[in-house]
C-alpha cells in the first residue's frame, strides 16, 4: 500500500487528483444516460469501499467522485481506460507522487498489485488466535472434539475469505461495465449483495467512540501527541465495517500515515518515485512492529466486535471502563 509522500504539499487530496487529470479525461466519450449512472452507481460504490480500505490519505467521497467520473461513458473499453488511469491518479495522490515518472512507476510496478493489502504479516497480526481443541477421551468426547473442529476451521475459513474480499473485490471492471450499461438487473443485485452492510446508528455512534479513544493511543505509538483531525475521520470511517476483520486491516493501512515520515527519514527517501515504492513494505511492517507489541490491538480487536454484537451494552461497559481509568 502507500501513502503520502513527507514534502507532499498541503492540497486536499480531490483537488490534487483533479489537478492530476488529464486534458481529455472528458473528450471523445459519449457520457452515459441518467438511467445508465443510476444502473452503474452499485458497482461504483463498491469500488470505491474496497479502494478507500487500501488508501491512507484519501477519504470515500473524493474516490467516488473521481472513479464515477472515469467510469460514466457508455463505451466500455473507453471506461475501462479511464479507470485505470484514474486509479493510478489516485494511488499517486496517496503517495504523494504527481509527476509523470511517478505515473509510469505506479503503472510499472504498483496498478495489478495494489489492493493486495492486507499483506501476509499484516493477516497474521489481523487473524486472532483460535482456540486449540482437545484431542483424546472417550467417544463421546472424541466426536465433541471433531465438531469443535469443524467450527473453528469454519471461523478461519470465514475470517480469511473476508481478507481475500478486502484485497479482491470480486468484480470485474470492464465487464461488469458492460453490464451495467446494459442494464442487467441480476448482475447489479449481484453487485449490490457485495456491498457492505451499514451500521446502525446505536453502532455507528459506538465506533465514533472507539475512535475518539484509539485513533491518539495508535498515533502515540509513533511518537505523535496530537494526530490530525483528519486522521481520526478515517480511523472512524475504518471502524465503520460490520465485520471486525475488515475493520483492523483498515486501520493497519490508516496508521501508515505515521510510519512513512518515520521510514522515509531512515531510508533517506528523496523525491524519486521508485524509491518511494521501493520502501512500502519497510512501512508496513513498522506499522506491524508498533501494533503488535502494543497492549492496544486486542483491546480494539474485542471492542470492536463487543460494540458490533450490543452496542448499546458496550457502550455503556466501555464509558465505564474509560472512566475507571
Amino acid at each position: 500500500m502507500i501513502a503520502r509522500l513527507v514534502r507532499l504539499p498541503r492540497i486536499a487530496p480531490l483537488l490534487a487528483v483533479l489537478l492530476l487529470a488529464p486534458a481529455s479525461l472528458g473528450q471523445d466519450a459519449l457520457g452515459a444516460t441518467r438511467k445508465q449512472k443510476i444502473s452503474l452507481q452499485p458497482l461504483i460504490e463498491l469500488l470505491t469501499e474496497s479502494f478507500e480500505l487500501q488508501c491512507v490519505t484519501l477519504d470515500a467521497k473524493d474516490i467516488e467522485r473521481g472513479l464515477g467520473k472515469a467510469l460514466s461513458v457508455q463505451v466500455t473499453w473507453k471506461a475501462y481506460s479511464r479507470y485505470k488511469d484514474e486509479v493510478t491518479r489516485l494511488i499517486a495522490v496517496d503517495l504523494g507522487i504527481d509527476t509523470t515518472q511517478g505515473h509510469l512507476a505506479i503503472e510499472k510496478n504498483l496498478f495489478d498489485v495494489f489492493g493486495e493489502s492486507p499483506t501476509e504479516v499484516e493477516a497474521a497480526l489481523i487473524l486472532p488466535e483460535l482456540p486449540d481443541v482437545p484431542t483424546g477421551g472417550d467417544d463421546e468426547a472424541r466426536k465433541a472434539a471433531r465438531e469443535e473442529r469443524e467450527k473453528v476451521k469454519l471461523l478461519e475459513l470465514t475470517m480469511e475469505r473476508r481478507l481475500d474480499e478486502v484485497r479482491y473485490p470480486p468484480v470485474k471492471v470492464d465487464a461488469h461495465h458492460k453490464q451495467c450499461m446494459a442494464h442487467d438487473a441480476l448482475t447489479i443485485m449481484d453487485i449490490k449483495t457485495l456491498l457492505q452492510s451499514p451500521l446502525d446508528k446505536e453502532q455507528e455512534r459506538g465506533m465514533k467512540e472507539l475512535a475518539d479513544y484509539y485513533a491518539p493511543l495508535f498515533a502515540a505509538l509513533f511518537g505523535v501527541e496530537d494526530s490530525p483531525r483528519e486522521y481520526r475521520k478515517r480511523f472512524e470511517a475504518a471502524l465503520a465495517s460490520p465485520h471486525t476483520e475488515r475493520a483492523l486491516a483498515a486501520v493497519l493501512v490508516k496508521l501508515r500515515l505515521f510510519a512513512r515520515p518515520l521510514v522515509y527519514a531512515e531510508e533517506r527517501v528523496g523525491d524519486d518515485p521508485y524509491s518511494i515504492i521501493d520502501v512500502q513494505p519497510k512501512v508496513i511492517d513498522m506499522v506491524v512492529s508498533k501494533v503488535g507489541s502494543s497492549e492496544l490491538w486486542d483491546a480494539l480487536r474485542s471492542d470492536h466486535v463487543d460494540m458490533l454484537e450490543d452496542a448499546k451494552a458496550h457502550r455503556r461497559a466501555f464509558k465505564e471502563r474509560i472512566k475507571g481509568q
